[in-house]
């Protein structure tokens, strides 16, 4: 018997350093694309600046 259920997708935008590539997590730490994300198909993101990357390439500001 087939299961007609629908699964639920949840979508969200996802912090990521512009320059490292990192994502942000709800905790606040920044952690790489690989051991953010290992299958989700479903997400999208937005562009931000990690600390490490904010301090290397925007200290003037």
């Amino acid at each position: 018997m087939i299961d007609k259920r629908k699964k639920k997708i949840e979508r969200k935008i996802i912090p990521i350093c512009s320059h490292c590539k990192k994502i942000r997590d709800d905790l606040g730490l920044w952690k790489s694309f690989n051991q953010k994300f290992s299958k989700d198909n479903s997400i999208d993101f937005s562009h931000s600046i990690c600390p490490e990357c904010r301090e290397k390439f925007y200290k003037k500001f």
